[in-house]
């Protein structure tokens, strides 16, 4: 079990990089580049999985995702298949998991049929069910579902998105790493370069610094005149108490993997304990973390649209959080700035796209260096 206090004893002033946000995508770079023997402090201001790692729903697939973002997920899936060992933590890991997604009529048919031969370019199995097959697959399959996609587990699964988190943490903090509990208010900028950042409890000085801050990314580097083009989009997640397994995989509609999304789209997976996270809203540029009125009822009665049984199910609660999202995608690499550095913009593929996120920064910071 890691040991929080251990990650939290600051020592130094002087770092050679400086981590700024301790979600899943920052404790991931601050462990590959510790690794690397760099001396590196991570620095937060609220606590870890504070942000949009601790309100995610915690699924892991390649299924849906395309091109680029589709070899980079294989990557990082086949990464979390020996993070634990690599780690010397236990990591909460399931990726035996199907992923499954439901389609109701020809649009969605269409879109299925593109991310089915995406994945088959790749190397990976993936199938087109019709409704026969389909109610032999999932019997809780709702009349008005036609279509399903699936791709078998093996990669894909969920995984505990704090458990992670802390995993890479204490694993950068026994490669020397340190945590720094802060409020990071800018750059700290002298003669054209960065010597650090400058926090609520004074100046730290790094070499590098790297912003992984998600929705809160600009704020330090507005003097700078930096835009990441990070637009905040609230995620709301409905929660049950727990049941046993109740379906063979994660299960998504077609919708959900658009560029677009509607404000509402089907995602429905099953934690390790057995709770059912169902979603999923998409609402662009709501600030704060409220919940529209109504919005718990329309997430409900679109799940219900999809799969059978579930008004049987328990709400036991819900949890909303802002993704950081850019409509170029991700961003992983140099900055405008020598020495700043950017690992922003994951939206709901934050915990997918981590391991190899981290990996890879650290590969371009080492290369660089």
């Amino acid at each position: 079990m890691l040991d929080r206090n251990r990650i939290e004893k600051p020592h130094d002033q002087h770092f050679d990089i400086l981590v700024l946000g301790a979600g899943i995508v920052g404790a991931a770079v601050s462990f590959y580049l510790s690794k690397l023997g760099y001396k590196v402090a991570i620095i937060e201001r609220d606590g870890p999985c504070a942000g949009a790692t601790g309100a995610c729903n915690g699924g892991i697939s390649y299924l849906g995702k395309r091109a680029m973002e589709l070899s980079q997920t294989l990557e990082s899936l086949q990464l979390y298949q020996d993070l634990s060992k690599e780690l010397g933590y236990p990591v909460e890991l399931d990726q035996t998991r199907d992923m499954v997604l439901l389609g109701k009529g020809e649009e969605d048919l269409e879109d299925l049929e593109i991310l089915i031969a995406e994945a088959k370019a790749q190397g990976q199995e993936a199938r087109l069910l019709s409704r026969k097959k389909l109610l032999a697959y999932l019997p809780q399959a709702s009349p008005l579902v036609s279509y399903a996609a699936v791709s078998p587990g093996g990669l894909q699964g969920v995984a505990n998105p704090f458990s992670v988190t802390y995993a890479y943490l204490g694993a950068a903090s026994d490669y020397g790493a340190q945590y720094r509990q802060a409020d990071v208010q800018s750059l700290w900028m002298e003669a054209g370069r960065v010597r650090g950042v400058v926090t609520d409890q004074g100046e730290i000085e790094g070499d590098i610094v790297v912003n992984a801050l998600g929705v809160d990314a600009d704020r330090i580097w507005e003097m700078e005149q930096i835009d990441s083009g990070m637009v905040p989009q609230k995620g709301i997640v409905l929660v049950s108490e727990a049941y046993p397994r109740m379906f063979p995989g994660n299960l998504l509609n077609a919708a959900f993997m658009k560029k677009n999304p509607p404000e509402i789209s089907l995602a429905i997976e099953q934690t390790l304990s057995g709770q059912l996270l169902l979603g999923a809203a998409k609402l662009i540029n709501q600030p704060g973390k409220d919940m529209p009125p109504g919005i718990m009822e329309k997430i409900a009665m679109h799940a219900m649209s999809y799969v059978a049984g579930l008004e049987e199910v328990n709400i036991i609660r819900a949890y909303t959080g802002l993704r950081p999202t850019r409509s170029e995608g991700h961003w992983l690499g140099e900055t405008k700035i020598r020495n700043v550095f950017a690992a922003l913009g994951f939206g709901g593929s934050g915990i997918t796209l981590a391991p190899y996120a981290g990996k890879k920064l650290a590969q371009i910071i080492g290369g660089k260096s």
